[in-house]
């Protein structure tokens, strides 16, 4: 968080005086015409948080994974994750680069779902990962020929 919030500062102090002051350098916000205020943007940060570490888990971490595919496989799930809600919520998945543009241009509306969001879905994902994927002890696991 520490360094979302230098590189934040480093973008004020370097574009506030040639472009003006910009006033949210980043910040994630709701659009309110398109999710519910209330609980919507807790639940898309959920269900995107939970998407995203589900497929590290499955490329990144299982030895059943791609292997030196992982990086494509989790790059493209992030494009995917942003083009499905970038409209609605800014598709934050990260609390850091949330905090960071929140902090320094002091835009901290419907935060608690970028903070809770995340480590909610990341809970879910590694729960899902754990008792649904991850072979018992003594179960024999596939190579995968990387």
């Amino acid at each position: 968080m520490l360094g979302a919030v230098l590189a934040t500062t480093l973008l004020y102090l370097a574009i506030k005086n040639s472009v003006g002051n910009l006033s949210d350098f980043g910040a994630h916000g709701v659009n309110t015409d398109i999710v519910d205020g209330n609980g919507g943007p807790l639940v898309i940060e959920i269900v995107l948080t939970a998407a995203l570490v589900s497929m590290i888990f499955a490329v990144a971490v299982s030895k059943r994974g791609f292997g030196v595919m992982a990086p494509l496989a989790i790059g493209l799930t992030v494009m995917l994750v942003h083009f499905v809600a970038v409209f609605m919520t800014g598709a934050s998945v990260n609390p850091a680069r949330t905090f960071g543009p929140a902090l320094v241009s002091n835009a901290f509306d419907s935060f608690w779902a970028y903070l809770l969001g995340p480590a909610i879905g990341a809970v879910l994902a590694g729960a899902l990962y754990h008792h649904g994927f991850l072979p018992s002890e003594g179960e024999p696991v596939a190579e995968s020929g990387a």
